[in-house]
């Protein structure tokens, strides 16, 4: 074997080894002269930085997951399944979203295999948290849990099917705008992505009915629980003068306001503004607030409690319509001018909940997009 051959710059006195030793020693020298308080200041900025860059990291991790899950779900399925189940991002019934039992476009769970089943759990993982899917699968639960109550011993209601949920990719995953929705009784999901990047994220509605499963291998089960004693938990923590500012004028709505087909935010922007809550009360709508927003996976969440946040405290406000004790109808909303959440508990002895989020300026990505294709068109120009 020959000889090994031997860096000259690994001895001690090579000039390039004397230089480094030489800075370190200045180096050395000059952080015994700086004041402790700025060099703790400068850990602190050094930890502020690694927490970003770390952050970032994770963001871009995730983006790239999401780009994989989701082709990874259109690469399992067979030629026929693409043809109903992956349309063009501009396809009319990308915005036709509803959340009553109806005949859906896309590829139904029932015509899926164990394998794409796993692929779509594992794309909805990627944009969802783990509390949030939970709760879409709560949803689909419930819709086996209605056949059983709706129908006759032995005999459930065949209309009520968990098979009939279905899922529908909308573009080229990673490739410019896509996006996918996962839609049946009691939920809607949409998602839309710019390249990588998760741009929108409503219309997003959930549903429970029953709101509590009174009876059988179920009873006591409550999918929406938490948002409900929450927002119990809120206006009963609002002083007398408080509750009147917050309370809705006229009858309590039978339903979600801002439902499909509604382009428009709320006639007048009521309710209490969180800038006059105490601090206590503050921290209650905030977490009843990320009690919805939440459901996202964190990056997600973060950009949609800003989203809430943006116009400070005084332009987010909470409203309320109804009784006050479990069992009574009742209804509320956090309206943020452009975006909003609605919960409605009204219907069937009120144990049929409705949880709905609007992003009214950038439902679907419409104004992530628009401003994605004026700074497209703008570039030419500044060059």
């Amino acid at each position: 074997m020959p000889a090994p051959r031997v860096n000259p710059t690994s001895h001690p006195d090579h000039p390039r080894r004397l230089r480094a030793r030489a800075a370190a020693a200045r180096l050395r020298h000059l952080v015994k002269r700086i004041d402790p308080s700025f060099a703790f200041l400068g850990a602190i900025v050094l930890f502020l930085g690694a927490c970003l860059a770390g952050e970032r990291v994770a963001e871009h991790r995730t983006r790239a997951r999401t780009v994989e899950a989701a082709r990874a779900f259109v690469a399992s399925l067979e030629a026929n399944q693409r043809e109903r189940g992956v349309l063009p991002f501009d396809a009319a019934n990308r915005r036709d979203w509803h959340f009553v039992p109806r005949e859906r476009a896309g590829l139904k769970l029932a015509e899926l295999g164990d394998v794409q089943k796993e692929r779509l759990h594992e794309l909805g993982a990627c944009v969802l948290s783990q509390d949030g899917l939970r709760k879409v699968h709560g949803v689909v639960e419930l819709e086996s849990v209605l056949a059983e109550l709706e129908g006759t011993p032995g005999k459930p209601n065949a209309n009520r099917d968990p098979g009939r949920y279905a899922v529908t990719v909308f573009g080229t995953p990673g490739e410019g705008a896509w996006g996918w929705r996962f839609e049946g009784h009691h939920v809607a999901l949409n998602f839309t992505w710019d390249g990588d990047a998760l741009v929108a994220t409503t219309p997003f509605f959930l549903g429970a009915n029953p709101a509590h499963v009174p009876s059988g291998p179920r009873a006591g089960f409550a999918l929406l629980g938490r948002e409900e004693e929450l927002g119990r938990a809120l206006v009963t923590a609002l002083t007398p003068e408080q509750k009147e500012r917050a309370t809705l004028p006229g009858a309590t709505p039978s339903d979600v306001i801002l439902g499909p087909g509604r382009q428009q935010g709320f006639e007048q922007h009521l309710g209490l503004p969180l800038a006059s809550m105490t601090d206590a009360q503050r921290a209650q709508a905030e977490q009843l607030l990320r009690a919805v927003i939440d459901d996202l996976e964190p990056e997600a969440a973060r950009a949609a409690f800003a989203r809430f946040t943006q116009r400070g405290p005084d332009a987010l406000r909470f409203a309320w319509s109804g009784g006050v004790q479990p069992g009574e109808p009742h209804y509320w909303r956090f309206d943020a001018v452009t975006a909003a959440i609605e919960w409605d508990d009204t219907q069937g002895g009120a144990n049929h909940a409705h949880l709905l989020w609007r992003d009214l300026a950038n439902d679907f990505g419409d104004d992530a997009l628009r401003r994605h294709r004026e700074r497209e068109h703008a570039a030419p120009r500044a060059r």
